[in-house]
């Protein structure tokens, strides 16, 4: 699976899995974008979880 597509998947809401998978297999440990771009996601996905859910629309 081309890393593009992982990026994608994990930026539309796979972020959290990923970073469980990427420990449990010790898979893509030493790409700084995956390192520090999952987390990023993580916190981005909350945010907006937390904006639509205060908005009453999730």
């Amino acid at each position: 699976m081309p890393e593009s597509w992982l990026m994608g998947l994990s930026f539309m809401g796979g972020a959290l899995g990923d970073i469980i998978a990427m420990r449990l297999f010790n898979h893509k440990i030493r790409d700084w974008y995956f390192v520090w771009g999952l987390p990023v996601f993580v916190v981005l996905q909350t945010v907006l979880f937390l904006y639509l859910h205060a908005g009453g629309l999730f």
